[in-house]
């Protein structure tokens, strides 16, 4: 008795599943299937949505932090700074080290000079977890009262014309 792993069920499998040819499917059974795709792209789409999230807050997060890491940052005496940070080559390696040193560098100018990037990076992290902890938070109740102002029709007094009189133009 031989051994079958999850690998060999699943190619043999695959290997007996033919495409569908779409063409020899009636119109109900393309409707079916096309109802049955969008369900799941719909399904699939708020995974895919935070997912980009999540890669959005993380580069706007490490540029923040490289703005900020200019404490680890040694100067010399006219305050130039000396170089990448041992410490941050160590930790998180030479490329993103190189490019949290960026950061620091753009993160020390003055806001007129610093690039735009800075500051759209700082907004999009205050912007996610705004709106994070606005998913977390209880939902709002909002009490609303509807009042109805019934309002009587006037009554008019029947007028009452007992006879027309013409009247001549002399009078």
């Amino acid at each position: 008795m031989s051994k079958t792993t999850i690998e060999d069920a699943v190619d043999s499998v695959a290997v007996d599943v033919k495409p569908i040819d779409v063409t020899e499917l009636t119109l109900q059974q393309r409707l079916d299937l096309e109802k049955k795709r969008i369900r799941q792209e719909a399904l699939a789409a708020p995974d895919r949505i935070k997912g980009i999230e999540n890669r959005i807050f993380e580069k706007a997060m490490g540029i923040v932090d490289g703005a900020l890491g200019f404490t680890d940052v040694d100067f010399d005496e006219d305050g130039n700074p000396l170089g990448i940070p041992q410490e941050w080559i160590d930790e998180i390696g030479e490329t993103e080290a190189k490019k949290r040193y960026r950061a620091t560098l753009k993160g020390l100018e003055n806001s007129q000079n610093a690039p735009v990037v800075m500051r759209m990076a700082e907004n999009m992290v205050a912007t996610i977890i705004r709106a994070r902890a606005a998913e977390k938070a209880a939902p709002m109740n909002i009490h609303v009262e509807v009042a109805e102002l019934k309002v009587q029709p006037r009554e008019y007094p029947e007028l009452i014309v007992d006879s027309v009189v013409e009247q001549d133009d002399d009078y």
